[in-house]
């Protein structure tokens, strides 16, 4: 179930801290999120974006939704890492604004 929309042309944050199963901070090697949106010409499009790690482990990634073929409607993302896995998913919706 889609809880979130957000107008198209703004700049979506991902934000993940991966925790080990004992609920401790860990650090990957990298991470990143996996973006499947839908496009204005038609169809779909998935996209992988580096994440970048800061203060407190925490991993961040910005994805811009102005691009010339991005749609509205149901946008997926998936979180991966490498060294110890993880991942976090979840979806949101890009709706029109009067500008696009």
């Amino acid at each position: 179930m889609i809880t979130e929309t957000h107008e198209r042309g703004n700049i979506m944050e991902f934000v993940s801290t991966p925790f080990s199963p004992g609920g401790t901070i860990v650090t990957p090697a990298t991470m990143v999120v996996t973006i499947n949106y839908p496009k204005r010409s038609g169809g779909r499009e998935e996209i992988e974006v580096s994440m970048s790690v800061g203060v407190g482990g925490v991993w961040t990634a910005a994805w811009d939704t102005s691009g010339d073929d991005v749609g509205t409607g149901q946008v997926d993302y998936a979180v991966r890492s490498t060294g110890p896995s993880g991942i976090d998913q979840g979806q949101f919706k890009l709706k029109a604004n009067r500008a696009s």
